[in-house]
C-alpha cells in the first residue's frame, strides 16, 4: 500500500479477478475508501449475468453505499469478431479504453487517487496491453489534471499473476469467489455458469491449477447440475446468438 492512496475505485464485472481485487482493496484501504464501479452495457449479458452477480458480490462484501453503476447503453452494436484465431471471442473496439476513462472520471468525482482494475497475464485483448493503459493514463492526466489539481492512476494488481493464482490470492484474503460469474453463454439467466464454454473452461482449469476445490454451481455440468431449463432464456427476436459462445454439437 503506497501512503499516498487513500481512497481507490474497483472496476467490478462480478467475476473472479474484480472480486478479488475488491477484496484486496479492502484489506489495503478500508472499506470506507474502496469505490466500486459496474458498467451498465445494456446487454443481454448485464441484464441476466452481470447485474446479478455485481449485485451479489457488493451485498457480500457489505458496499452498496459506495457502489456505483455507470450506464454505456448499446455497447453490443459495436461487437464483431476480431480474427481468425479468436473467431469465437467477441471484441468491442474501446470497450477498455471508455471503462478506464469513466473509472478515472468517477475517482476524480470521489477524490480516489488509483483505480484497480482485474487484468490478469491470460487476458487475450489488445486494449488490456499495460503499455496502452499507461498511454490512456497519461493522456487523461495531461488533459484533466490541470483543470481538477488531481491525478489518477490505473493498476492491475494480477497482471502478472494467473488465474489460479489469482483464486489462491482470493481464498487467502476470504473473497468469495465461488458466487461469481465466469460465463459467456447468454442465454443462462440468473447470475450463473454453465459450465462449458470457453469461459467457464478457464475457470475450471484455474480452479485446477490453484489446488483448490471449485464449489461452483455449473448448471449444465451433471454434477452440478440444478434446475438448468428454468435457467435457460428464450433468445431475443431479431438478434443473433452471442458469438461469445459455440454451441456444443
Amino acid at each position: 500500500m503506497r501512503s499516498k492512496v487513500q481512497k481507490v475505485v474497483v472496476q467490478v464485472s462480478g467475476g473472479i479477478e474484480s472480486t478479488v481485487a475488491l477484496a484486496l482493496a479492502i484489506k489495503d484501504y478500508g472499506k470506507e475508501n474502496v469505490f466500486p464501479i459496474a458498467f451498465d452495457t445494456d446487454s443481454i449479458f448485464w441484464k441476466h449475468r452481470d447485474s446479478i452477480a455485481v449485485k451479489r458480490v457488493i451485498t457480500n462484501l457489505q458496499l452498496q453505499q459506495n457502489l456505483f453503476i455507470c450506464r454505456m447503453p448499446q455497447m453490443d452494436m459495436l461487437e464483431y469478431n476480431r480474427n481468425e484465431e479468436y473467431a469465437d471471442v467477441g471484441f468491442l473496439p474501446g470497450m477498455k479504453m471508455l471503462f478506464n476513462t469513466a473509472s478515472m472520471a468517477y475517482a476524480q468525482r470521489v477524490g480516489a487517487e488509483l483505480v484497480y482494475i482485474g487484468n490478469n497475464k491470460d487476458n487475450v485483448f489488445s486494449d488490456e496491453n499495460p503499455c496502452l493503459i499507461r498511454q490512456n493514463v497519461d493522456l487523461y492526466n495531461a488533459i484533466y489534471a490541470k483543470e481538477t489539481n488531481h491525478t489518477v492512476s490505473i493498476e492491475a494488481p494480477f497482471s502478472n499473476m494467473t488465474k489460479g493464482e489469482v483464486i489462491q490470492l482470493g481464498v487467502a484474503l476470504g473473497a468469495n469467489i465461488f458466487d461469481t460469474v465466469s460465463c459467456g453463454r447468454e442465454e443462462l439467466s440468473g447470475g450463473f455458469n454453465c459450465g462449458i464454454c470457453p469461459w467457464c473452461e478457464k475457470r475450471r482449469d484455474g480452479f485446477a491449477k490453484a489446488g483448490i476445490e471449485d464449489r461452483t454451481v455449473y448448471m449444465l455440468l451433471p454434477e452440478t447440475y440444478h434446475f438448468a431449463h428454468d435457467m435457460l432464456l428464450p433468445p431475443e427476436p431479431d438478434r443473433q446468438r452471442s458469438i461469445y459462445f459455440k454451441e456444443q454439437t
